[in-house]
Protein backbone atom coordinates (compact mmCIF):
# COMPACT_ATOMS: atom_id res chain seq x y z
CA UNK A 1 0.00 0.00 0.00
CA UNK A 2 1.08 3.73 -0.87
CA UNK A 3 2.24 5.34 2.37
CA UNK A 4 -0.84 8.05 2.23
CA UNK A 5 -4.16 6.82 1.35
CA UNK A 6 -6.36 3.62 0.77
CA UNK A 7 -4.50 0.43 -0.79
CA UNK A 8 -5.06 0.09 -5.09
CA UNK A 9 -6.37 -2.76 -6.34
CA UNK A 10 -6.85 -3.66 -10.12
CA UNK A 11 -4.86 -3.33 -13.17
CA UNK A 12 -6.14 -0.48 -16.97
CA UNK A 13 -8.32 3.80 -17.79
CA UNK A 14 -6.55 5.40 -14.90
CA UNK A 15 -9.63 7.36 -13.17
CA UNK A 16 -11.90 4.70 -15.18
CA UNK A 17 -14.83 3.43 -14.30
CA UNK A 18 -14.11 -0.17 -12.75
CA UNK A 19 -16.33 -2.96 -13.39
CA UNK A 20 -17.23 -6.68 -11.54
CA UNK A 21 -16.82 -6.96 -7.89
CA UNK A 22 -14.33 -6.10 -5.06
CA UNK A 23 -11.40 -8.18 -4.76
CA UNK A 24 -12.02 -11.33 -2.65
CA UNK A 25 -9.98 -10.70 0.20
CA UNK A 26 -10.07 -8.14 3.08
CA UNK A 27 -7.20 -4.90 2.37
CA UNK A 28 -4.08 -5.26 3.81
CA UNK A 29 -5.78 -2.59 5.89
CA UNK A 30 -8.33 0.23 5.11
CA UNK A 31 -10.36 -0.64 2.17
CA UNK A 32 -9.70 -1.35 -1.28
CA UNK A 33 -9.48 1.77 -4.11
CA UNK A 34 -9.22 0.78 -7.89
CA UNK A 35 -6.56 2.51 -9.50
CA UNK A 36 -6.91 1.27 -12.83
CA UNK A 37 -9.24 -0.93 -15.13
CA UNK A 38 -10.22 -1.68 -18.54
CA UNK A 39 -13.02 -3.26 -19.97
CA UNK A 40 -11.88 -3.11 -23.72
CA UNK A 41 -15.68 -1.89 -24.59
CA UNK A 42 -13.73 0.59 -27.36
CA UNK A 43 -12.74 0.32 -30.98
CA UNK A 44 -9.33 -0.21 -30.76
CA UNK A 45 -6.34 -0.38 -27.99
CA UNK A 46 -6.02 2.61 -25.18
CA UNK A 47 -3.28 4.13 -25.83
CA UNK A 48 -3.38 6.10 -22.93
CA UNK A 49 -2.56 2.56 -20.43
CA UNK A 50 -1.19 -0.07 -23.02
CA UNK A 51 1.46 -0.06 -25.93
CA UNK A 52 1.96 -2.62 -28.27
CA UNK A 53 5.15 -4.95 -27.39
CA UNK A 54 7.01 -5.54 -30.58
CA UNK A 55 9.88 -8.01 -31.31
CA UNK A 56 11.40 -5.25 -32.97
CA UNK A 57 11.44 -2.37 -30.00
CA UNK A 58 11.94 -5.08 -27.58
CA UNK A 59 14.09 -8.23 -29.08
CA UNK A 60 11.08 -10.26 -27.25
CA UNK A 61 9.96 -13.65 -28.95
CA UNK A 62 8.53 -17.29 -27.38
CA UNK A 63 8.99 -20.27 -28.50
CA UNK A 64 11.68 -23.37 -29.66
CA UNK A 65 14.12 -22.24 -32.46
CA UNK A 66 11.41 -23.41 -35.25
CA UNK A 67 8.77 -22.38 -33.79
CA UNK A 68 9.17 -18.60 -32.85
CA UNK A 69 6.74 -16.18 -32.73
CA UNK A 70 7.56 -12.91 -33.90
CA UNK A 71 5.76 -9.62 -31.53
CA UNK A 72 4.20 -7.36 -34.48
CA UNK A 73 1.64 -4.40 -33.57
CA UNK A 74 -0.97 -5.57 -36.30
CA UNK A 75 -5.18 -6.09 -36.14
CA UNK A 76 -3.92 -9.82 -37.00
CA UNK A 77 -2.58 -10.04 -33.84
CA UNK A 78 -4.03 -7.27 -31.65
CA UNK A 79 -7.55 -5.74 -31.59
CA UNK A 80 -10.08 -4.61 -29.30
CA UNK A 81 -13.79 -4.74 -29.76
CA UNK A 82 -16.85 -5.68 -27.32
CA UNK A 83 -15.61 -6.02 -24.14
CA UNK A 84 -11.99 -8.73 -25.68
CA UNK A 85 -8.85 -8.05 -25.81
CA UNK A 86 -7.89 -10.25 -28.34
CA UNK A 87 -4.30 -11.18 -28.22
CA UNK A 88 -3.46 -13.77 -31.19
CA UNK A 89 -0.73 -15.82 -32.77
CA UNK A 90 -1.09 -16.73 -36.36
CA UNK A 91 1.13 -19.24 -38.82
CA UNK A 92 2.25 -16.96 -41.99
CA UNK A 93 1.85 -18.26 -44.84
CA UNK A 94 5.58 -17.97 -46.02
CA UNK A 95 8.52 -17.10 -43.61
CA UNK A 96 8.54 -13.70 -41.84
CA UNK A 97 11.73 -11.80 -41.05
CA UNK A 98 11.48 -11.12 -38.06
CA UNK A 99 13.92 -7.54 -37.26
CA UNK A 100 14.66 -7.60 -33.25
CA UNK A 101 16.71 -5.51 -31.50
CA UNK A 102 19.90 -8.22 -31.37
CA UNK A 103 19.38 -10.04 -34.68
CA UNK A 104 17.05 -10.97 -37.59
CA UNK A 105 15.52 -14.16 -37.85
CA UNK A 106 12.75 -16.32 -40.07
CA UNK A 107 9.93 -16.85 -38.26
CA UNK A 108 6.54 -18.34 -39.36
CA UNK A 109 4.15 -17.42 -36.56
CA UNK A 110 3.49 -13.66 -36.13
CA UNK A 111 1.53 -12.68 -32.44
CA UNK A 112 0.51 -10.10 -30.61
CA UNK A 113 1.73 -8.54 -26.72
CA UNK A 114 0.84 -5.42 -25.16
CA UNK A 115 2.57 -4.03 -21.90
CA UNK A 116 1.66 -0.64 -20.07
CA UNK A 117 5.43 0.26 -19.62
CA UNK A 118 6.06 3.91 -18.90
CA UNK A 119 1.96 4.58 -18.50
CA UNK A 120 0.92 2.72 -15.45
CA UNK A 121 2.83 1.03 -13.03
CA UNK A 122 1.84 -0.13 -9.12
CA UNK A 123 3.32 -1.50 -6.54
CA UNK A 124 1.16 -3.80 -4.05
CA UNK A 125 -2.47 -4.10 -4.40
CA UNK A 126 -4.65 -6.78 -6.29
CA UNK A 127 -4.68 -7.27 -9.74
CA UNK A 128 -6.31 -9.04 -11.92
CA UNK A 129 -7.88 -10.50 -15.49
CA UNK A 130 -10.25 -12.59 -16.98
CA UNK A 131 -9.01 -14.30 -19.51
CA UNK A 132 -9.41 -17.27 -22.05
CA UNK A 133 -6.49 -19.54 -23.59
CA UNK A 134 -6.21 -20.83 -26.44
CA UNK A 135 -7.57 -24.60 -26.95
CA UNK A 136 -4.91 -25.16 -29.31
CA UNK A 137 -1.60 -27.67 -29.26
CA UNK A 138 0.82 -25.67 -30.94
CA UNK A 139 4.82 -26.05 -30.22
CA UNK A 140 6.09 -22.93 -28.26
CA UNK A 141 2.82 -21.12 -27.84
CA UNK A 142 3.12 -20.01 -24.14
CA UNK A 143 0.53 -17.20 -22.72
CA UNK A 144 1.15 -15.26 -19.64
CA UNK A 145 0.07 -12.54 -17.23
CA UNK A 146 2.79 -10.78 -15.70
CA UNK A 147 4.14 -7.85 -13.63
CA UNK A 148 7.72 -6.83 -14.96
CA UNK A 149 9.61 -4.15 -13.20
CA UNK A 150 9.62 -0.71 -15.05
CA UNK A 151 13.58 -0.63 -14.98
CA UNK A 152 14.53 -4.51 -15.69
CA UNK A 153 18.10 -3.32 -13.98
CA UNK A 154 17.28 -1.58 -11.38
CA UNK A 155 19.41 -4.52 -9.63
CA UNK A 156 21.45 -5.84 -11.89
CA UNK A 157 20.32 -8.13 -15.24
CA UNK A 158 17.18 -10.21 -15.48
CA UNK A 159 16.23 -12.00 -12.62
CA UNK A 160 18.23 -9.72 -10.14
CA UNK A 161 15.14 -7.15 -10.30
CA UNK A 162 12.20 -9.51 -10.06
CA UNK A 163 9.40 -10.81 -12.60
CA UNK A 164 5.57 -12.03 -11.18
CA UNK A 165 3.38 -14.42 -13.81
CA UNK A 166 0.86 -14.40 -12.32
CA UNK A 167 -0.32 -16.55 -14.46
CA UNK A 168 0.93 -18.58 -17.20
CA UNK A 169 -0.45 -21.37 -19.93
CA UNK A 170 1.27 -24.02 -22.25
CA UNK A 171 -0.80 -25.52 -24.77
CA UNK A 172 1.05 -28.38 -24.33
CA UNK A 173 -0.04 -28.39 -20.45
CA UNK A 174 -3.59 -27.01 -21.01
CA UNK A 175 -4.95 -28.38 -18.00
CA UNK A 176 -2.51 -26.18 -15.83
CA UNK A 177 -2.09 -22.63 -14.84
CA UNK A 178 1.83 -22.36 -13.66
CA UNK A 179 2.61 -19.32 -11.56
CA UNK A 180 5.69 -18.42 -10.94
CA UNK A 181 7.75 -15.75 -9.09
CA UNK A 182 11.36 -14.86 -10.50
CA UNK A 183 13.99 -13.59 -7.85
CA UNK A 184 17.68 -14.32 -7.92
CA UNK A 185 17.39 -18.04 -5.94
CA UNK A 186 13.59 -18.43 -6.58
CA UNK A 187 15.26 -22.05 -7.97
CA UNK A 188 15.74 -23.05 -4.17
CA UNK A 189 11.90 -21.48 -2.99
CA UNK A 190 9.62 -24.60 -2.95
CA UNK A 191 6.80 -21.70 -2.92
CA UNK A 192 8.18 -19.96 -5.50
CA UNK A 193 6.15 -21.88 -8.07
CA UNK A 194 3.05 -24.01 -8.60
CA UNK A 195 2.88 -26.38 -11.57
CA UNK A 196 -0.45 -27.45 -11.51
CA UNK A 197 -3.09 -24.85 -10.15
CA UNK A 198 -6.18 -25.61 -11.29
CA UNK A 199 -9.85 -26.60 -10.09
CA UNK A 200 -10.70 -29.79 -10.35
CA UNK A 201 -12.89 -30.81 -13.57
CA UNK A 202 -11.88 -27.55 -15.08
CA UNK A 203 -9.37 -26.34 -17.47
CA UNK A 204 -7.51 -23.38 -18.77
CA UNK A 205 -8.09 -24.33 -22.11
CA UNK A 206 -10.48 -22.46 -24.02
CA UNK A 207 -12.45 -21.10 -21.14
CA UNK A 208 -12.15 -18.18 -19.89
CA UNK A 209 -11.63 -17.73 -16.21
CA UNK A 210 -10.21 -15.21 -13.46
CA UNK A 211 -6.50 -15.09 -12.75
CA UNK A 212 -5.58 -12.79 -9.57
CA UNK A 213 -2.56 -11.97 -7.76
CA UNK A 214 -2.33 -10.24 -4.42
CA UNK A 215 1.02 -8.65 -3.77
CA UNK A 216 1.80 -6.75 -0.04
CA UNK A 217 5.20 -5.88 1.44
CA UNK A 218 5.74 -9.67 2.68
CA UNK A 219 3.89 -12.11 0.28
CA UNK A 220 2.28 -12.60 -2.87
CA UNK A 221 -0.64 -15.34 -3.17
CA UNK A 222 -2.02 -16.20 -6.48
CA UNK A 223 -5.65 -16.92 -7.19
CA UNK A 224 -7.46 -18.89 -9.74
CA UNK A 225 -11.42 -18.39 -9.78
CA UNK A 226 -11.25 -16.91 -6.53
CA UNK A 227 -9.14 -19.89 -4.79
CA UNK A 228 -6.06 -19.36 -3.22
CA UNK A 229 -3.04 -21.03 -5.55
CA UNK A 230 0.27 -20.28 -4.63
CA UNK A 231 1.65 -18.35 -1.75
CA UNK A 232 5.17 -16.94 -1.17
CA UNK A 233 6.22 -15.33 1.96
CA UNK A 234 9.33 -13.21 1.79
Amino acid sequence: PASSGPPPFLAAAPGGPCSGTAPPIAAPSGSWHCTMDDEFNGSSLDSSIWSPMTTYGSAYKTGPLLSQVCYVNSPQTISDSGGYLNLSVIATTQSYPCQGTDSTYQANYLGGMVDSLGKFSQEYGFFEARASMPPVDVPGLQETLWLYPEDETLYGPWPDSGEIDYAEFYSKYPNNDVPAVVYPGSGNDPNAQADNCVIPGQSPNGQFHTYALSWTPTSMTTYYDGTACMTDVY
